[in-house]
């Protein structure tokens, strides 16, 4: 998505209001894993190679209302994503960003409905899709029904994202 989105505003500029005038990467280390920080310097290394401005964030684990580090073994899904989404929308504020695009593709879709499925119990209208952009909400006050997360990818099956971008072809 990163990629795609400097490539597209290098390409075309910012020809409307709506249209983005640059990109910012905001790099989550969850500090779950060893070597994550090498893996977020990583991204951060690729994000300086094309030119893209970047910050690396760090969830505070057990700081300023931010859950207690997962204990490795137990499902932990629900508490990253949580503080991933805090941490993200913090900086958002803080960088006045008031978009957040993320990757995930057609196969991530079907990985979240299966998981869905298998967890016990669940109702019919529990299981949904992902939305292709939805408000942060109120979760996050006035300034989270103002700032959008959104998916433009979920249509796009990953080996076709993968071989395009590789191949320098076209998306379309």
């Amino acid at each position: 998505m990163l990629y795609l989105l400097h490539k597209w505003i290098s390409q075309n500029g910012s020809k409307t209001a709506a249209d983005p005038s640059s990109v910012v990467s905001l790099i989550v280390d969850h500090s779950l894993q060893t070597g994550s920080a090498v893996t977020a310097e990583s991204s951060r290394q690729f994000c300086d190679d094309l030119g893209i401005r970047s910050k690396i964030l760090r969830i505070p684990w057990s700081e300023s209302g931010y859950p207690h580090r997962p204990v490795p073994g137990k499902a932990f899904e629900t508490t990253a994503r949580n503080a991933r989404h805090r941490l993200l929308f913090e900086a958002m504020v803080g960088e006045d960003i008031n978009v957040l695009a993320t990757g995930h593709h057609a196969d991530d879709h079907v990985e979240t409905l299966i998981m869905r499925l298998l967890s016990a119990p669940v109702e019919p209208a529990e299981i949904t899709p992902m939305r292709h952009y939805r408000r942060w909400g109120m979760t996050y006050g006035m300034k989270g029904m103002e700032s959008w997360l959104v998916k433009p990818l979920l249509t796009a099956p990953k080996v076709r994202l993968v071989f395009r971008i590789s191949s320098g072809t076209n998306l379309n």
